[in-house]
């Protein structure tokens, strides 16, 4: 989004994720736009945005119907507290809805302008990977995270057990932040060699770009980028049925990973349901400029 707005000459000041970063910036900034995680940095910026009078655009990465205790009271304060919540599925924005009138469902794909290329050495092994198997598959994860029932939010280790019995097709575990996912997997599973870990610091669009399909496998999750991504290149993409997606996903249980076998079995037979996704910079650009941006 930052290259976006760079691009359409809006002025704006991008602040980290030390929440102690962004008070500052309040008094110098009219508009300010939350995307963090936390429902305790949600409801503590919100609320000193409503203190000084300024306006508040907060987008729920999660579902909101995943927040818990403390944290769901926290949460829900936030998204009556600020300006306008912005919410990424229809079950999510239901819930906003009722808290805050000015809540509205938003896509989170924007389209890269710019990327990063692979390195040379990855790119010789994704091509080698081409070269020997029948579809190269990619999923994504960033650091090794669990849901609230003790679950790898990202289910690599499944992935990584099952494709064992996959040997058609390759699969590509990209970690883009570079934390070294491979050596937290459990470690009893073997890795067959048709999987392929990149740990190294990258960009995922162009892993991507290379790949047939991509796999979505959480067990929770909001309007998921790297879907979105997949289907903006018009690959296929099989996701778990934790939320919401996309019509032209093929959904799996994720509780049950022999139906994302039987999907990619049926690879080749699966028609491609080819339409571009919702570009969300159009509507944040409107927003921005209802709010007063410059």
């Amino acid at each position: 989004m930052h290259d976006h707005m760079k691009r359409d000459g809006i002025e704006h000041q991008l602040i980290g994720k030390n929440i102690m970063s962004w008070l500052i910036p309040l008094f110098s900034n009219d508009v300010y736009h939350i995307h963090f995680s936390s429902a305790f940095a949600q409801y503590i910026l919100a609320l000193t945005g409503r203190l000084f009078n300024k306006a508040t655009i907060m987008t729920v990465h999660r579902d909101i119907g995943r927040y818990e205790g403390a944290h769901r009271w926290l949460n829900h304060m936030a998204v009556k507290t600020v300006s306008k919540p912005l919410l990424l599925n229809q079950s999510s924005y239901e819930l906003a809805s009722k808290l805050n009138p000015n809540a509205e469902k938003i896509s989170a794909f924007i389209p890269p302008l710019h990327f990063a290329e692979l390195s040379s050495s990855i790119a010789i092994k994704l091509q080698s990977l081409k070269n020997n198997y029948n579809k190269i598959c990619c999923t994504n994860a960033f650091n090794y995270v669990l849901d609230q029932d003790g679950r790898e939010i990202y289910q690599i280790s499944p992935l990584v057990d099952m494709w064992q019995d996959v040997p058609a097709h390759a699969l590509i575990i990209s970690d883009p932040t570079g934390c070294n996912y491979q050596n937290v997997i459990d470690k009893g599973i073997p890795i067959s060699k048709n999987v392929l870990f990149i740990t190294e610091v990258h960009d995922f669009i162009p892993v991507l770009q290379l790949s047939d399909v991509l796999i979505r496998c959480t067990t929770t999750d909001g309007d998921s980028i790297s879907v979105k991504e997949a289907l903006f290149y018009h690959k296929y993409v099989l996701a778990s049925d934790c939320v919401e997606r996309p019509s032209n996903c093929r959904l799996f249980d994720v509780n049950n990973l022999s139906s994302l076998k039987d999907l990619l079995n049926q690879i080749d037979q699966l028609p491609k349901d080819i339409s571009d996704p919702a570009n969300a910079y159009t509507r944040l650009k409107e927003i921005y400029y209802e709010y007063g941006v410059k």
